[in-house]
């Protein structure tokens, strides 16, 4: 879990990392890929909750690409092999960010997996 979060924030030590990764370990190879856009960008899914409801759980490499823009989301549960990753052009701290929020006192994301990766959201 501390090292999902630390991805999450941007890298170890949570020090800002740049945009989709670079510097930090190669993902692996996703055996589905799902892309979610709140603002008609061309995602099948209009929040993350619904790609993850969409996908039942399961050993291959989920990957979930999340384009620019805010998504209200809570209670997300990571599962083994799962990625949420900002979409290629995201950059952090910018307009063009993806970024996570919550409307309610609990967390956006909670994981007690191994292997489950999140970069480049804010």
């Amino acid at each position: 879990m501390d090292q999902v979060m630390k991805e999450a924030q941007g890298g170890p030590g949570g020090a800002a990392a740049a945009p989709h990764g670079e510097g930090l370990a190669p993902l692996a190879e996703p055996a589905v890929t799902l892309t979610v856009s709140n603002e008609g960008g061309g995602g099948a899914f209009r929040s993350i909750a619904q790609a993850l409801a969409s996908r039942p759980a399961s050993d291959e490499v989920l990957r979930i690409v999340v384009n620019a823009g805010t998504y209200d989301e809570v209670g997300l549960e990571l599962r083994d092999n799962m990625q949420i990753v900002a979409a290629p052009g995201c950059a952090l701290g910018s307009e063009s960010a993806a970024v996570l929020t919550s409307r309610q006192d609990r967390p956006v994301v909670s994981s007690s997996v191994r292997g489950a990766v999140i970069r480049g959201l804010q």
